[in-house]
């Protein structure tokens, strides 16, 4: 078991004041580094996206074009047209 000692007790109001006052110091440094570190990584994805458009992260890549492809589908769609008509 380890042993805690309050030292805080027997400081002077300045100096309790200056342990305090350090203390948020610190707490502030930290939280100012933790966000400049948020925004660099921010920066990085957004100079990977902008160098790399063509990733997978933008989302499906458009399919090609093609004429006997697109004959297919639209045939496919007029029949399941006629097939609902007729019903």
């Amino acid at each position: 078991m380890l042993f805690q000692y309050d030292f805080t007790e027997n400081l002077s109001p300045a100096e309790l004041k200056k342990l305090k006052n350090k203390q948020r110091k610190k707490a502030k440094q930290e939280a100012l580094k933790k966000e400049k570190q948020r925004q660099e990584e921010q920066q990085k994805q957004a100079q990977q996206k902008t160098k790399n458009p063509d990733s997978d992260l933008d989302g499906p890549k458009e399919e090609e074009l093609v004429p006997d492809k697109l004959a297919k589908v639209a045939i496919g769609i007029l029949l399941l047209r006629s097939n609902f008509i007729h019903i």
